[in-house]
Parts: structure tokens; sequence; C-alpha cells
């Protein structure tokens, strides 16, 4: 795997994946990738969540996502866009739908790429190491599994064993460190404004 990239909704993941699979790249997930503690990634091809805000300013997910709906879904996906927001309106697709080139084989990570929406005028970058990355985004993993967390809480206190949603943290943290421990890890740090072609370009030029 060329490249992982790694941050929570609206940093710009889908709308670049989307833009990458043009260029010859393949897409293994939109929000969750399952890695092994030797540094090899897995699809998980759960279906891919895209908001309206995914859509402004890319011409291919737009065609993709949104002009192969009917008449009528557009026009509800328009009422609610203007009514609730554009982080508020999206669309279930398969993630062949988000890029053609899908990778279902065990592939080694070369690279992480940590996407940040920030408040700066220009993009910047830095490097980091596993154990930064692991500690800075276990927030993420547990919103992602909030529900089963909830449920596994609710269930422990009727079982003498309180630390078993503790320890599985713990543990996927671990296996994050060593999955990663000898890969290159880069925080890219991107204006708000920033579209999905102004990334890749600043990416290219890191990887590149």
């Amino acid at each position: 795997m060329k490249a992982y990239l790694r941050q929570g909704g609206g940093s710009g993941k889908s709308s670049i994946a989307t833009i990458l699979t043009e260029k010859g790249w393949k897409i293994g997930s939109d929000d969750l990738l399952i890695v092994d503690n030797s540094g090899f990634a897995y699809s998980y091809p759960k279906k891919a969540q895209i908001y309206a805000y995914n859509l402004v300013g890319n011409k291919i997910l737009k065609r993709k996502v949104y002009d192969s709906l009917p008449l009528q879904r557009k026009i509800i996906w328009k009422m609610r866009e203007k009514i609730l927001g554009n982080k508020q309106v999206r669309r279930r697709v398969s993630l062949g739908m988000v890029g053609d080139k899908i990778d279902y084989k065990p592939i080694k990570i070369k690279y992480v790429l940590d996407l940040r929406r920030t408040n700066q005028p220009e993009s910047s970058v830095e490097k980091i190491n596993a154990e930064d990355l692991a500690a800075t985004h276990s927030h993420i993993l547990n919103y992602e599994f909030r529900d089963y967390l909830n449920h596994r809480l609710y269930l422990e206190t009727f079982t003498p064993d309180r630390n078993i949603v503790n320890s599985s943290f713990t543990q996927t943290r671990k296996v994050i460190e060593q999955a990663l421990k000898n890969t290159e890890i880069y925080r890219i740090n991107v204006p708000k404004k920033s579209t999905p072609k102004d990334m890749i370009k600043f990416i290219d030029s890191i990887i590149n």
C-alpha cells in the first residue's frame, strides 16, 4: 500500500481517495482499515458514507454519487441540504462507487498520512512516530465503536470484570504501534479551505 490516509470526518479522506483512484491508485476502505501487528493492511468493504460537503469541488465524486440519483431523490437531497446543511446530507454507497479499483489483498503499508484541517494559511507537514499517531487518534477509534462500547459497558455492570473495554483499547493501541513502527508517518496540516486537488498536490510533493 503506497499510503494510508487517516483522520476523522471532514478532513478530506474520501474526496482524496476518489481522485487518486482515477490516477491508478486502489482503495481499501473508507472509514476503517484492518491492520495487523506486522504492518499489513486488509480491506474493510463497509459502505462509504458520502456527505454533500464531499461533493464540493469534486466533479468525479459528484458524478458517481449525486448525478446517478433519480430525479426525486435529487430533489430531496437538495431540500435537505438547504434546510439542514451539507454536513447532514449523506448517501451510503459501495466502495466500488467511490473508487473503481478496490484492493482486497493484504498489502504492506509504506506511508501513513495523518490529515488535519487547520486555520493556518498554508499547508505544512511534520514527521511523527507510531506512538504519537496511536496516542493522538485513540479517540477516533473510540468514537467509531461507541455503540459497541456502550453495549459492552452495560453488560460489564453484571460481570466481575470491568476492564474488558479498556484492555481492548490498550491492546489495539499496541498493535498500531507495532504495525507502524517502521513506517513513514506524516502529519499533514491543511487550511480549512483547501480543495482535494490542493491536498493531493501537496501530498505528491511529500511521497513522490
